[in-house]
């Protein structure tokens, strides 16, 4: 599966871009905010439906919110389940690869391609759905990717962020690894209740003043005390959650490797975790321009 074409309208620093990239590894290079991460934002958006989105004002292209955001990623290469009439092959597209144009009806020797469209607009709420010109004269509601054919289609992402990857967080390749099962979150029960104890048998004496004055001032002013205030861990108020599990090497965590280590190790994973996906590279470009000022005129 590989990306055919693009298309991105008002998003960040882009007004207008449509853009056909060749088959195999594609190279945006360019001038510093000359919009080559956000053409690479715009990609992992469209491909990783999510719940929510952290989007602003200054997304939208001149802050114009009069004008949504609007991203289509058109894909080829499909796997054989996408193409069945019961799931998206009344929906499907040509490619012409020749002609480096879709055509909206799939013909006979053409590739057969679908197209994944998101859309932002003033009220900052994003809206996927599978995109053609026949939903979109035909449907109010568009159809939209499966929860389970999107994780199909989620991008994988080497950059700055990469070490999140190191760990198990919700977005985190070690989750496709293996099985977690019900035994992932009895873990963490577990150390939750063993951090409580811990903090429990610990001095106590360092908040009795305060622990003291506050059932005091409860009782004054009739507020039930059932029987006697203490302080206690609250393990949800520390983020005792997956992301907080990490790969370490003995007692040193994985994320703290250098840039080029952590990268190449979870390009391996990512390789491992399942059917190839569609990667994304954004190049840390500060190095290059260090040695670029410290290079003899």
């Amino acid at each position: 599966m590989r990306i055919v074409f693009i298309e991105i309208e008002n998003f960040r620093g882009i007004k207008n871009l449509t853009w056909a990239p060749a088959a195999g590894m594609n190279c945006l290079i360019g001038p510093g905010d000359s919009t080559k991460t956000t053409i690479l934002d715009a990609i992992e958006l469209c491909l990783n439906p999510r719940s929510f989105i952290f989007a602003d004002d200054c997304d939208f292209y001149d802050l114009n919110i009069k004008d949504p955001i609007r991203i289509i990623i058109t894909l080829s290469g499909l796997p054989p389940s996408f193409i069945t009439e019961d799931r998206y092959g009344l929906h499907l597209r040509g490619w012409d690869p020749v002609a480096a144009t879709i055509i909206d009806e799939p013909v006979v020797g053409l590739d057969e391609a679908l197209s994944i469209m998101v859309v932002i607009d003033q009220s900052l709420e994003a809206r996927w759905s599978i995109h053609n010109d026949r939903i979109d004269a035909a449907e109010i509601d568009p159809p939209t990717v499966r929860y389970k054919d999107a994780k199909q289609l989620a991008t994988n992402r080497l950059g700055p962020f990469a070490e999140r990857h190191l760990g198990w967080g919700r977005t985190s390749v070690l989750t496709r690894i293996g099985e977690a099962g019900e035994g992932f979150s009895l873990q963490l029960a577990e150390a939750g209740r063993a951090a409580r104890m811990s903090f429990k048998a610990a001095d106590q004496g360092v908040f009795k003043k305060a622990v003291d004055r506050a059932e005091e001032l409860s009782k004054l002013f009739a507020v039930p005390v059932r029987g006697k205030f203490t302080a206690e861990l609250d393990v949800q108020g520390v983020s005792l959650t997956s992301g907080g599990i990490s790969l370490h090497d003995g007692s040193l965590p994985l994320r703290r490797l250098g840039t080029g280590s952590a990268r190449l190790l979870v390009s391996a994973l990512q390789h491992d975790a399942g059917p190839p996906h569609i990667a994304i590279i954004d190049d840390d470009r500060t190095r290059p321009r260090a040695a670029s000022r410290r290079a003899p005129p």
